[in-house]
């Protein structure tokens, strides 16, 4: 399959999902299938030919070249398979709003179990990733750029201080960061989010499908998008810090937890010790 930019990728990714549980199965490569991912695989084959019907406009701007774009990510993750896909978002003097597709990243997830909102922030790793290439590789510069996730904790870790987290999530914190300003992450229901469709595959895709056309919100003033000022965090990515306290009851306990003055030949190397 060849499908560099990913416009056909919340297809592709169910023949991915499919292709992991065969190997889960832990059939070798010589052998038979069972019969329930045969019938799987017959489906996503029948879906295949379908695609053949796509149409993809190589202008992103019909109306006016001209106008000013906005550049959108939207990521999201599942327990199958997590992405990132972009869109271009031209607003035309005649009031008219046209949303590009540009390209998307998939990944199925990986075999050793992890928890969603790990997975969650994979997917924003990826797109702020996919956002760099997109700003380098294009003579059209973002006017502003909007990262979309329907994941408050994602969100809670960006806007927060990566020293505060574990090394897996620190670490992709950092490069996020980096990347792009936190205040750019904003959050959306998952019913909006045309992520949800690479993360969780679809059967079929049509011109008319949301994932060529972008949500239906971006073609509305920036007042009725949607919004959320609460985060979530959670508790058991948060480092864990050890402090150790001695108290005395008295005050001759000091001394006799103190060593001898007279084994150190050096101010310096008492006080250390």
């Amino acid at each position: 399959l060849y499908d560099p930019q990913g416009f056909a990728a919340p297809y592709i990714v169910k023949g991915r999902i499919l292709i992991q549980n065969i190997w889960k199965t832990g059939i070798d490569w010589d052998e038979e299938i069972r019969e329930v991912e045969l019938q799987q695989w017959k489906a996503w084959l029948q879906g295949l030919n379908e695609l053949r019907v796509i149409r993809i406009p190589r202008w992103y701007n019909p109306v006016n070249t001209e106008s000013k774009a906005d550049l959108h990510i939207f990521t999201d993750a599942s327990e199958k398979a997590y992405g990132a896909v972009a869109y271009w978002v031209f607003k035309c003097p005649n009031n008219k709003t046209v949303v590009s597709l540009i390209a998307s990243k998939a990944r199925v997830t990986p075999l050793k179990p992890t928890t969603i909102p790990r997975l969650e922030l994979q997917a924003a790793l990826l797109g702020a990733r996919l956002a760099c290439t997109i700003q380098q590789e294009h003579r059209i510069k973002a006017g502003r750029r909007f990262f979309w996730t329907d994941s408050s904790t994602v969100l809670s870790w960006i806007r927060s201080d990566a020293a505060l987290y574990k090394p897996f999530v620190a670490h992709r914190i950092v490069e996020i960061t980096e990347i792009t300003r936190p205040h750019d992450w904003r959050w959306l229901s998952t019913r909006d989010n045309v992520a949800d469709d690479v993360s969780r595959g679809v059967a079929r895709l049509t011109n008319e499908h949301r994932w060529f056309t972008g949500p239906d919100f971006l073609r509305r003033t920036e007042d009725t998008w949607p919004q959320r000022s609460d985060v979530n965090n959670v508790a058991e990515e948060l480092k864990k810090v050890a402090v150790n306290v001695v108290t005395g009851s008295r005050p001759d306990n000091a001394a006799k937890c103190s060593p001898p003055v007279t084994r150190f030949s050096s101010f310096n190397k008492l006080v250390r010790t």
